[in-house]
């Protein structure tokens, strides 16, 4: 339908920390709910564009309602990205993502974590059907570490 923003998870934010990706959320509910408040005042019909964070620590209920009504922006850890692309309704609720954006890169670039997360973007972006924009956000460290190829 044109002028509708459709349910489904469109953005996927991998945070290597739980406390982080659960910061992150806190920070889109802000900016959201002023984009809506400036949509009403211009008289202009609701996107509701949502953000929530999967992150192990939902009870079923959230998950349940998560997965019925999926956010526009996903924030989720590694470990949670991964569980959802192995269950049914998880890979249903990210199969129309198109943007996945990895922060904290550099602390995920040498081991084993950030390489079970770069397979994970691959079967994500296999689900998906088309290329993903891949962002990767890393912190000032020195030396300067590139990410990896395949990002």
């Amino acid at each position: 339908m044109a002028g509708r923003l459709e349910d489904a998870t469109q953005v996927v934010y991998v945070s290597p920390l739980k406390a982080l990706s659960n910061d992150i959320q806190r920070n889109l509910q802000e900016p959201l709910a002023g984009i809506e408040q400036e949509l009403r005042l211009l008289g202009l019909r609701s996107t509701r564009r949502s953000a929530s964070s999967a992150d192990g620590r939902h009870a079923a209920r959230e998950r349940a309602a998560m997965v019925r009504r999926p956010p526009h922006i996903l924030v989720t850890t590694p470990e949670s990205l991964y569980i959802l692309l192995t269950s049914g309704r998880g890979r249903a609720m990210l199969a129309h993502t198109r943007t996945v954006i990895v922060d904290e890169i550099h602390a995920l670039i040498d081991d084993k974590r950030g390489s079970h997360l770069a397979l994970s973007v691959e079967r994500l972006e296999a689900l998906a059907g088309d290329p993903l924009v891949r962002i990767g956000c890393f912190g000032t460290q020195r030396p300067s570490r590139r990410p990896p190829a395949s990002w």
